[in-house]
């Protein structure tokens, strides 16, 4: 795993920043916590966007930014985590990313704690 780069990533698929295809959900979910770590790397309303920062991603975008294949499980695990975290059940990931209540500090704390359920 790399270490969460200072400014985000660029736009558009960045499997080869982590050394190729990721090979679980685990994975996923790990480099979706390191892309969205730096300062205006989130997004809120649309999948993609640009902050002062630079590129920003909405939660499913950078998911499916790192990886095509385990996407699915890696959704299913962030749903679980998001009713732990929340308390609210959501059918979809962007239905939670764009919640009025959902900030970026929601976002990170909701992906520790997916990260930590896929590695039980």
């Amino acid at each position: 795993m790399i270490a969460p780069p200072l400014k985000p990533f660029s736009a558009g698929k960045i499997t080869a920043k982590f050394g190729g295809p990721a090979q679980t959900p685990l994975d996923v979910l790990e480099r979706a916590r390191v892309t969205l770590s730096p300062r205006g790397s989130w997004k809120k309303a649309g999948h993609t966007g640009q902050s002062h920062e630079g590129a920003s991603r909405c939660l499913i975008q950078a998911m499916r930014d790192v990886d095509g294949v385990h996407v699915e499980k890696a959704e299913a695990i962030v749903l679980k985590a998001v009713k732990e975290i929340t308390g609210l059940v959501y059918s979809k990931i962007p239905n939670f990313n764009d919640a009025k209540s959902t900030q970026k500090h929601t976002v990170i704390m909701v992906l520790d704690r997916a990260i930590e359920m896929a590695k039980s």
